[in-house]
């Protein structure tokens, strides 16, 4: 048998013998999926004063740099060695948060899980990594989307705002999912896929 020959049937043994297993051999990995830890409305008229709770609210009254109320949000002990954070938002076919200009900015944050952010003593952002618009009609379409991933850390702070760049006023709240109540609205993290 000449060189070439044998190298290609020795060559073929090799696929055939490194052939996949069967995929019921195969285990399916399953997500974890957690709500915030817990959620804190930052409110200009109440300067000093935390809001903790289960609701999203943003506000402004007119242009730029007219933000009344903001959301801050935390995600509180991931394990160590999760892999994969992503954050989702989602909400059902026919949610309406409210009106005006409905563009939100998604920043990462510091970690403040050890105290209560204000309006006054705001978490310290570390960059924006989202924009996303808010349903402001009844018609409005179901929408879920990963908006941010990264590698995962114990705590995983965030602040949404309404983007500066808008003109017009908009006012905005809605309940997080989770927690007891019967809504499908929020923000949830991802992580172990």
């Amino acid at each position: 048998m000449n060189p070439k020959t044998l190298a290609l049937l020795f060559a073929s043994s090799l696929f055939t013998n490194a052939a996949p297993t069967a995929t019921n051999d195969l285990v399916a990995r399953a997500c974890t999926t957690v709500t915030p830890s817990w959620v804190d409305i930052l409110d200009k008229a109440y300067p000093n004063q935390g809001n903790t709770g289960s609701k999203f609210a943003l506000t402004r009254t007119g242009g730029p740099g007219t933000n009344t109320r903001k959301t801050a949000f935390i995600f509180q002990n991931i394990p160590a060695g999760s892999t994969g954070c992503m954050l989702q938002i989602e909400w059902p076919a026919g949610s309406d948060f409210g009106d005006g200009s409905n563009t939100a900015n998604l920043f990462t944050t510091e970690d403040f899980h050890t105290w209560t952010p204000t309006w006054n003593h705001q978490p310290k952002t570390i960059a924006q990594v989202a924009s996303t618009n808010l349903p402001t009609d009844k018609n409005s379409d179901a929408f879920k989307t990963i908006l941010y991933a990264d590698s995962c850390k114990p705590n995983m702070g965030f602040l949404l705002e309404l983007a500066e760049w808008q003109q017009q006023a908009g006012d905005f709240s809605f309940t997080q999912k989770g927690w007891g109540y019967d809504t499908k609205i929020g923000f949830s993290m991802i992580y172990n896929c």
